[in-house]
């Protein structure tokens, strides 16, 4: 029955609504009820006939008793009702409660509120028609009524017999107390009446303190009743968590009690809403647990409608003020990214665009657009109206993106822009479809001019001709063997006439000659091919196949190549041979004047030697002999490594009996090692080990030669460090550059302005670049750079720009960043400042201690007022944020009525 009660409760807490019990006497009446209650003059009653207002009295009663004998919901329709001089319509309905409850709810429900003669003409009818409704339940009530009475009347007869016959037995001795006892009786009936009535009006309000002990006690919502005098009369479990009441602060006043609630305005609120009746909301906080709340403070009224004090709730808003604060940043957060997106987009080194179904633009970035015609020329034009050419080309498969959802990749369009006429472009072109759920509604594209890619193709195809008219014409034979098998893939004129011009084209070497099978050319061929590593190799006595006859013998030289595809696997091998007949038999020749070459080599300048291939030096030039100030005698004979020009050091002695442990496997050496001359100087030389080997292809000797490099190392070393710096430097300008780029968008009011703000800024960096490279970046004169970053604003030796004081010499990062900020405030004076009119003027004034920076000014006349601006730009941010942290200086912008100045001085102890 509670949960019934509560549920009839919340669905009419809006409406007039009362609740009466079964003798038919009101026990609640909501506040909007209160409009419509009208006692009865005399005696005062709760009875609901004397209750209501006399329109509603005789609807109210008829449902009641429809309701109370069927046990269901009863309904009187249109009734009217007069309210001052205003005429109503309402529906009057009672509801009863469970079984086990004699309490109905008589709720009225406004119909609509008419035109009031409309309404008065019919107020007359639907009063009759109600006074017919009650005469008919009264008509019903009398009958029952009158059976009762007989009934009643004949148990009274009953019972008067009896009496009569007492009262005639008693009648002569107990005249007197008779008439005492009737007059007693008819007292206690009274006053058990009484008795019964206030009973029953005890436990209904004991339900109804009850009913609404539970509603406080089950709801989540803080709730504070509190009277006229601001102390406690009721609160809500909830409220504890707020204010620390309990059921002994009862009575006490609120404004002495502790508050987590940063609510000082309570007691003006609570004031204020008892004098005008007006509810007051506001929201507060609990700074402790950074919780929110919506406080809402509103008249407590009583069931006679006095006012007695006020009602605050307290609703929690939290999550709502957390996620409002969430979705700010969220925004701001999808704005940045939105900003980066479009420089990305209008930045990319690709062209790209966004049509419609209709083959309008609707994006278009600078890169595609570059054609002749701007970005905002092509928003909303046709594809065929701006390139018509193109358009004839690729609008049947922009179509086909449009039907099938699937992109088209890899189309090669040609076409000449007005931008460039004739000169014909190709470019690579994707399209791809942009979905809205299943549904394409526009398509991407995507356009990468191919044309150089296209002519260096071209120009690689001519190149592989001439390399094979080369390879034609070359006197070497020259062979290409491609995969494990090594299948000849070319074969040049001079290998087919070695080989007796024999068809090997598409075959294996050994199918082709059958004859290299086993030989060392051939495992020569296999071991490049498997180790990716170059080789070359000296066979003697080979019979070719077409000397094969005279039984003539030659002496070839083969170089074997691997060669390698895009990804680095060995793909096959190239094999060079050359006739070294008369080269080997020059070799011997050359053999029989080493005496001679001896001469020769000690009248060189580099430094020759030779050595036996475990080490032993057996020749030096003089020239060695000389810059170490070695004889002859002192070093033949000893182990290379421990010769003069390496004792001083264990680890270059260890690479040289490394090296020329190499040497004498045969191969060839070259490297840097230090070298002690006379004196104990040391320098870097350039070292070579060449094996000499004999026929059979053994070393026999390590020839040592060596040139002096340390200046060559030097510089390389120089260069380095140079290199070094440069990569330095231009990674500290494109991490300026992008921070600039970055604050620049997000301050900017549009794309245009942003291209703008940025282009001047990054040609201030320019200008300080270039001023720093005219000096080799050994730093700037603050002079000079004050007056590069003003000229582009004002005309030179004008006077509207002067320069007092001290020059200073600026390290680079410095003047990087005083260029940057001096142009932010030259741009400024020029939009808003001395440079604006053509009066204005600007002084520098600059001291200097010690050769730093002290103090600086920059100071505006003559020029416009200017304000404070409402936000911080990118300016401001610079100058007061980096350039201060970046010269650990105070820097103060003072905007005056005669102009802005800037005021910069190093803090006491920086350096």
């Amino acid at each position: 029955m509670e949960a019934q009660a509560e549920q009839l409760f919340l669905q009419h807490r809006a409406a007039p609504f009362a609740l009466v019990n079964r003798h038919d006497e009101v026990v609640y009446v909501s506040e909007a009820m209160t409009a419509l209650v009208k006692p009865a003059r005399g005696t005062t009653s709760i009875a609901l006939g004397d209750f209501l207002t006399k329109d509603l009295r005789l609807p109210a009663k008829s449902a009641l008793v429809e309701a109370r004998e069927t046990g269901l919901e009863a309904e009187i329709l249109n009734v009217a009702v007069e309210r001052g001089d205003t005429p109503l319509l309402f529906d009057v309905a009672v509801t009863p409660f469970s079984s086990d409850s004699d309490l109905m709810l008589l709720s009225l429900t406004e119909v609509r509120q008419g035109n009031a003669e409309d309404l008065a003409a019919e107020f007359g009818g639907r009063r009759e028609a109600g006074y017919e409704r009650e005469l008919i339940l009264t008509r019903k009530r009398l009958a029952a009524l009158e059976r009762d009475c007989e009934t009643t009347e004949q148990e009274l007869r009953s019972a008067n017999e009896e009496l009569l016959s007492m009262n005639e037995e008693l009648q002569t001795s107990n005249e007197e107390l008779e008439t005492s006892r009737e007059e007693l009786q008819s007292i206690n009936e009274e006053l058990e009446t009484i008795n019964a009535e206030l009973t029953e009006n005890n436990r209904q309000l004991a339900r109804a303190n009850s009913d609404l002990k539970n509603l406080l006690e089950s709801t989540d919502i803080a709730t504070l009743f509190i009277d006229a005098a601001g102390c406690v009369r009721l609160f809500t479990p909830e409220l504890t968590r707020l204010f620390g009441v309990q059921e002994r602060d009862i009575g006490r006043s609120i404004h002495d009690l502790a508050s987590k609630v940063d609510y000082p305005e309570m007691k003006e609120d609570s004031a204020a809403v008892h004098r005008s009746l007006r509810p007051i909301e506001r929201e507060v906080r609990v700074a402790a647990t950074d919780e929110t709340f919506i406080a809402r403070t509103r008249p407590y009224r009583t069931v006679d409608n006095r006012l007695d004090g006020v009602i605050i709730t307290f609703v929690n808003i939290t999550h709502r003020k957390r996620n409002e604060r969430q979705l700010e940043r969220n925004a701001r957060i999808l704005r940045e990214q939105y900003a980066e997106l479009e420089q990305l987009y209008d930045t990319a080194p690709i062209g790209l665009n966004l049509l419609d179904r209709d083959l309008r633009y609707l994006r278009i970035n600078n890169e595609l657009a570059a054609n002749g015609h701007s970005v905002e020329d092509h928003i909303g034009q046709r594809q065929a109206d701006m390139v018509p050419a193109v358009h004839a080309e690729i609008a049947e498969l922009q179509e086909r993106v449009f039907v099938t959802g699937e992109a088209v990749r890899g189309i090669t369009v040609r076409s000449e822009t007005p931008a460039e006429p004739g000169r014909v472009r190709e470019g690579q072109v994707d399209f791809y479809p942009v979905m809205d759920g299943e549904t394409v509604f526009a398509i991407g594209g995507c356009v990468r001019e191919v044309t150089n890619e296209r002519e260096l193709e071209r120009r690689i195809a001519e190149s592989e001709a001439r390399l094979r008219r080369i390879f034609d014409k070359a006197p070497v034979s020259i062979s290409m063997h491609e995969g494990p098998e090594l299948i000849t893939t070319y074969s040049n004129p001079a290998n087919q006439h070695d080989i007796g011009e024999r068809e090997i084209l598409g075959q294996a070497i050994e199918v082709a000659m059958p004859e290299l099978q086993g030989s060392e050319l051939l495992q020569r061929l296999l071991d490049a091919y498997k180790s990716g590593v170059s080789n070359e190799m000296v066979l003697l006595d080979a019979v070719m196949p077409d000397r094969a006859e005279t039984g003539k013998r030659i002496i070839f030289r083969s170089v074997l190549e691997p060669w390698f595809d895009s990804r680095g696997n060995v793909e096959g091998v190239i094999s060079f041979s050359v006739d070294v007949t008369d080269q080997i038999l020059a070799q011997q020749r050359d053999a029989e004047h080493r005496k001679r070459l001896q001469r020769l080599q000690d009248g060189l300048s580099a430094f020759v030697g030779m050595l036996d291939p475990d080490g032993t030096l057996t020749e030096a030039n003089a020239v060695a002999l000389g810059h170490g100030g070695l004889t002859r005698e002192g070093v033949i004979g000893k182990k290379f490594w421990d010769c003069w020009w390496w004792t001083f050091s264990a680890e270059v002695q260890e690479g040289l009996k490394d090296a020329i442990a190499r040497a004498a496997a045969g191969e060839t050496v070259r490297y840097d090692v230090p070298s002690r001359m006379a004196g104990g100087e040391i320098i870097v030389i350039d070292l070579q080990l060449v094996p000499l080997t004999d026929e059979a292809g053994k070393v026999t000797e390590i020839l040592p030669s060596a040139i002096d490099v340390t200046e060559r190392v030097r510089a390389e070393e120089r260069k380095d460090i140079l290199l070094a710096e440069l990569e330095h430097r231009v990674k500290n300008s494109l991490a300026t550059a992008q921070a600039v780029a970055r604050f620049t968008a997000r301050t900017a009011e549009s794309p245009e302005a942003m291209a703008r703000s940025l282009a001047d800024r990054l040609a201030a960096i320019s200008r300080t670049h270039d001023a720093l490279t005219r000096r080799d970046w050994a730093g700037q004169g603050l002079r000079a750079l004050a007056e590069a970053e003003t000229a582009p604003f004002v005309e030179p030796g004008d006077g509207r720009f002067t320069y007092f004081g001290d020059d200073l010499l600026l390290d680079p990062t410095t003047a990087l960043s005083f260029g940057l900020a001096l142009h932010e405030l030259a741009s400024n004076a020029t939009k808003y400042g001395a440079f604006r009119n053509g009066v204005g003027q600007v002084e520098v004034h600059v001291r200097a201690d010690d050769g730093d920076l002290a103090r600086l000014s920059w100071t505006e006349l003559d020029g416009p007022e200017v304000r404070p601006p409402e936000r911080q730009g990118f300016g401001t941010f610079l100058i007061e944020t980096l350039l201060a942290r970046e010269l650990n200086a105070d820097i103060r912008l003072v905007y005056k009525s005669t102009g802005l100045e800037c005021v910069i001085e190093r803090r006491p102890g920086a350096e």
